[in-house]
């Protein structure tokens, strides 16, 4: 009698589980829709700022790329005790976002032409570095006086002040990088001045 009572226990306990453990078993066709619908709610709300932290990032590293090249030109000058040019390579007055060349500019001319330069021989140009291009859509700009971009050049003497000549960058010259977002919160600004010295400020650009 005792084991067929504990035989129908035994047997309650056991369907009683399965139920329970069916109840509680993965989620319903329901469930799962909502879950999906929220998950893309919450994408779609981060995607946005993802993608601008993103191009934020990137502006920053070439904003320090190009003032880390003047740097380098400027130590190099008073290195080498000669004249040493950062040079656009996009050969229009005003826009750099083709890349740039620092090379050392002993005779003053302001171009250099790398077809020309071998073996970087004493009193001859010598290309120190080069920076290349910035993606499709970028633009960097820089706007003198009243805002006509007319400068294509960057100069240190051995003394490593900016060296103004005609036809290059002054000091106060404004240096503007955009993304192509149109978005001028998202602009580097960077500003030379006679020292050769940089300073950079962000959403402070008109963008085109």
């Amino acid at each position: 009698m005792d084991m067929i009572k504990s035989t129908r226990f035994m047997a309650r306990q056991t369907s009683y589980g399965w139920q329970k453990n069916k109840r509680l078993a993965g989620f319903g066709l329901v469930e799962l829709m909502i879950t999906l619908v929220i998950a893309s709610i919450v994408l779609g709300l981060a995607m946005p700022t993802f993608t601008k932290v993103i191009g934020s990032t990137r502006l920053t590293a070439y904003t320090n790329d190009f003032v880390s090249s003047l740097m380098l030109a400027k130590s190099e000058a008073v290195k080498r005790g000669v004249r040493v040019s950062v040079l656009s390579k996009s050969g229009t007055p005003g826009s750099w976002e083709a890349g740039w060349d620092v090379f050392t500019d002993p005779n003053a001319t302001g171009g250099f032409n790398a077809s020309t330069v071998t073996l970087c021989l004493p009193g001859e140009e010598c290309l120190i570095r080069t920076y290349g291009g910035l993606p499709t859509g970028y633009t960097f700009n820089t706007f003198a006086g009243a805002g006509s971009p007319n400068d294509m050049l960057i100069s240190y003497g051995p003394s490593g002040q900016s060296i103004i000549p005609a036809g290059v960058v002054t000091p106060g010259d404004t240096f503007v990088l955009c993304d192509g977002s149109h978005d001028n919160t998202q602009s580097r600004v960077i500003v030379l001045n006679a020292l050769g010295r940089t300073r950079v400020s962000e959403g402070t650009g008109s963008c085109p």
